[in-house]
């Protein structure tokens, strides 16, 4: 499937109708797995200080950026995608309730390095997107801080990834990332697997078959479709995130 169309659509909405943002935001923490993750993870690894340098590198709809703004009240965001318009969205929204803490720029992560220093990295289901990955991987270990540490997500290297098709690669495997963290100057402090068997069967329902569905069914048949299936949806992606899984199609990784 083809994310892009659906992300400018939605992008589409939110420019029209910003204050819909908030509940779109709370929309992914419901039906995404990974933001769980990633989220326990920049509780626990983030620095503590309020006044966060963060990179969040492939920001998207800047949900994490604004996850971050919430919880250090000082914090400096640094945005950066390769989407113009939907990072430029995004910042017009945050700049309105985070006055003068919020930056975006639009720049290629193989190329880009930021001038300052920071303090968390966030790379949230890009590196799999890159070619050069080693290089995004280097780029980073220059403008980390020395008790700073780099959040990764991606994909499992598995036949589920190809259903994503603006993939450069379908996936990593264990040892394929943390190889190329030690390669590139990183030190791997936790890695957890997510979407295990519970999460994955979560995403089929949540997520796989109603963006497969969407062009075949009207939009107001999926709000029925979440009302039938949306609390055996939860109940899995609970089980999902209080285990630990020995295995699944995704990956998070803290590295300092």
């Amino acid at each position: 499937m083809e994310y892009e169309p659906l992300k400018r659509r939605i992008n589409h909405y939110l420019k029209k109708v910003p204050g819909f943002r908030g509940f779109f935001f709370l929309l992914l923490d419901a039906l995404l797995l990974r933001q769980w993750y990633v989220k326990r993870a920049i509780r626990k690894y983030a620095p503590a200080k309020q006044n966060l340098n963060f990179y969040d590198a492939g920001s998207g709809f800047g949900q994490y950026s604004n996850f971050v703004l919430k919880h250090f009240t000082a914090a400096r965001v640094l945005a950066v995608d390769v989407d113009k318009e939907i990072l430029q969205t995004f910042h017009r929204y945050a700049s309105k309730r985070y006055p003068g803490q919020v930056s975006a720029l639009t720049a290629d992560l193989q190329r880009y390095i930021p001038e300052e220093k920071q303090d968390l990295i966030l790379l949230i289901d890009v590196l799999e997107h890159i070619e050069d990955d080693l290089a995004v991987l280097r780029n980073f270990r220059q403008v980390i801080n020395n008790d700073g540490n780099l959040i990764i997500s991606t994909p499992y290297a598995s036949k589920e990834a190809k259903y994503t098709a603006e993939h450069f690669r379908n996936g990593y495997t264990r040892e394929e990332l943390e190889r190329k963290l030690k390669e590139t100057g990183w030190t791997v402090k936790e890695l957890w697997f997510s979407y295990g068997l519970f999460g994955n069967i979560a995403w089929y329902l949540g997520m796989r078959i109603p963006l497969t569905a969407f062009k075949k069914v009207l939009i107001v048949v999926l709000p029925l479709y979440y009302l039938l299936t949306y609390p055996a949806i939860l109940v899995l992606m609970v089980l999902d995130y209080g285990c630990r899984n020995r295995r699944g199609k995704g990956m998070v990784v803290v590295a300092e």
